[in-house]
């Protein structure tokens, strides 16, 4: 797959998840737990990145990706590039999310 197809089939099964959840909100109230994160990772990730979805990183791991952005009317990939931390500052690191669970 592409970077561009791989952006777009993620995009898609991020949609699938985020109407799910938001339907499943409006229904119950769920608390929060790494179960339920991991869930919603693998069901973003299963056809893009299959050995990683659904896996919190530990805090040493480092993560890189591009992301697909016009620039001057050309397709190119943007990289990311850092720790857990750097990428994501709501706890995207292993100690983050298990941080969730006993917020």
């Amino acid at each position: 797959m592409s970077p561009q197809e791989t952006w777009a089939e993620a995009t898609r099964r991020l949609t699938r998840v985020l109407d799910a959840a938001t339907i499943d909100a409006e229904r119950r109230a769920t608390p929060m737990a790494v179960e339920r994160i991991c869930g919603w990772h693998r069901a973003i990730f299963l056809t893009t990145f299959e050995s990683h979805a659904g896996r919190v990183r530990e805090d040493h791991e480092s993560v890189e990706f591009g992301v697909p952005v016009e620039i001057r009317g050309e397709m190119r990939d943007w990289p990311v590039r850092g720790n857990d931390r750097s990428v994501c500052d709501l706890g995207g690191s292993a100690r983050g999310v298990r941080g969730v669970q006993h917020e």
